[in-house]
């Protein structure tokens, strides 16, 4: 084989990993209309979606440098670099009060542990042969949650007939085609999600992304563990109490 048909081969397997760099963004704030969130009934200080709390930590990450169409967005929602560097975006819990501001994402030298084969949890409904089923929709990402009584999956679910839609569901842990509960309705498309709990208290955290040409959209919504366990007993069939937050 001639040595110029190399050549491309060579070039491209020389610039990964890439050396350390910074992507200049402009980090903009989520407004709770542009998530749909609501003020809730009973305390129009807390916004809601669904039975999850919007304290104002979302953002979208623009940029319209080059390198940003190098990135990938993670299963579970973490960004890497094409080469397989790190990559850390400005966090949703750094975001402007009100407006836009600019910000970097930093791309390390180091490479991720792995090229991205998923994280735990968003194979995990997958792995126990589990199948949400809701009329007119296809199902996407989900990630277990675990409780007092057990477990049960947080999942996306995309309507067949709107692609700037996200339906955040539930459905219990069993194996085959189980019904998925709606819980809420998001106004974008989102490709990402993973629970996390508190640091330093008793509620978890739902984490939302997407990734699109020139824009990282990220949203965090907290939920306490009353609205879980209200969710767990609707899907045990036991009578739905509301959801407390």
């Amino acid at each position: 084989m001639p040595w110029t048909l190399l050549l491309p081969t060579v070039l491209a397997a020389a610039t990964c990993p890439i050396a350390s760099q910074n992507i200049p963004v402009i980090v903009t704030t989520l407004s709770p209309a542009a998530i749909g969130a609501v003020p809730d009934p009973e305390n129009n200080a807390v916004l809601r979606v669904g039975p999850f709390v919007y304290q104002g930590y979302g953002n979208t990450v623009r940029s319209n440098d080059p390198r940003f169409g190098d990135l990938l967005l993670g299963s579970g929602g973490g960004l890497r670099h094409r080469c397989g560097n790190q990559v850390f975006p400005p966090s949703p819990w750094n975001r402007p009060r009100t407006g836009s501001m600019p910000g970097m994402i930093a791309v390390l030298r180091a490479a991720t542990p792995a090229p991205d084969t998923g994280q735990f949890g968003d194979t995990e409904a997958e792995r126990h042969g589990v199948r949400p089923i809701l009329a007119g929709h296809v199902a996407g990402p989900s990630w277990p949650v675990y409780h007092d009584g057990g477990t049960f999956f947080l999942g996306l679910m995309y309507p067949m007939n709107n692609a700037d839609q996200t339906r955040l569901v539930a459905f219990r842990d069993e194996a085959g085609a189980v019904p998925a509960l709606s819980l809420a309705v998001l106004p974008m498309r989102l490709q990402a999600m993973n629970v996390t709990p508190g640091l330093h208290e008793p509620d978890d955290y739902l984490n939302l992304a997407a990734l699109r040409p020139e824009e990282l959209v990220q949203i965090t919504l907290r939920s306490s563990p009353g609205a879980m366990a209200s969710i767990a007993a609707a899907l045990s069939g036991e009578k739905e109490r509301g959801w407390s937050g």
